[in-house]
């Protein structure tokens, strides 16, 4: 209810208040914040949206208060990451979002959450293209940015291989099927590294596209007898792969 919310909010401010030099005062803040966050995921089940938000909202008011009193805490890296998740994962604030994911790559590049920052941050300039708040041309050269500087400080991490990915469909979306190419064999070799066979064969059909695009058909052929060998024999891909490879095939006679 609106009455809890603002008891909850009465004790982050009595925390604040009698306790900011205390370090386990940025615990019992996060806490509160999990617990409010809690709520929000009840409401929205039972269909409540707007109690949700309400309850999500609250739980970012609660975390912004440790940021902003409890400036020396060890927590100040998690309460920005978990701040960015919930403006932008659950109320929609994606500019919010990645503006605490880029405090967190910035200030706490060490932190363990902060390769999946570095990664939300080009996830919601992608969900701001969808949705027409950045032209094309804007929303490209940030998720490229993002992508890439990913790549550079986090190459071994667990985003890297859909990243890669990401950027090799950026750069076919836009003809630049040099890097395209390049990015997708990137994150066949990920996923190799990792076997990650679901993921290798969703890679191997773009790379393929993009080397018929590019007019190398040898490798694009190549790269689909790659798909043969790799795919369940239910894979719904089958039979198309395999007319590509009669047609490539038929092609370079």
């Amino acid at each position: 209810s609106d009455g809890d919310a603002n008891e909850v909010m009465a004790g982050v401010e009595q925390i604040v208040t009698d306790f900011n030099d205390i370090p386990e005062s940025a615990q019992d803040l996060l806490i509160i914040a999990e617990r409010v966050s809690g709520r929000a995921w009840v409401k929205r089940r039972e269909g409540d949206e707007d109690k949700a938000k309400m309850n999500w909202q609250k739980a970012v008011e609660v975390r912004e208060k440790l940021i902003e009193h409890l400036p020396n805490s060890s927590y100040l890296a998690q309460a920005h990451f978990t701040t960015g998740v919930v403006l932008a994962q659950n109320l929609g604030e994606y500019e919010k979002g990645i503006e605490y994911f880029q405090k967190v790559v910035k200030n706490w590049p060490e932190y363990k959450y902060a390769p999946l920052a570095q990664y939300f941050i080009g996830k919601y300039y992608e969900k701001l293209r969808k949705e027409g708040c950045l032209s094309t041309t804007q929303a490209y050269t940030k998720i490229e940015n993002a992508y890439k500087t990913l790549l550079e400080k986090y190459p071994k991490c667990e985003a890297a291989k859909y990243v890669a990915f990401d950027l090799g469909q950026l750069f076919f979306e836009n003809d630049n099927l040099i890097d395209a190419a390049m990015y997708f064999e990137l994150s066949l070799q990920r996923s190799y590294e990792n076997n990650d066979y679901k993921g290798i064969l969703s890679i191997i059909l773009r790379l393929g596209k993009t080397y018929e695009k590019m007019g190398e058909l040898e490798l694009a052929l190549h790269t689909y007898q790659d798909f043969i060998q790799t795919a369940e024999p239910n894979n719904p891909n089958l039979s198309i792969i395999i007319d590509r490879i009669k047609s490539l095939q038929g092609d370079e006679k």
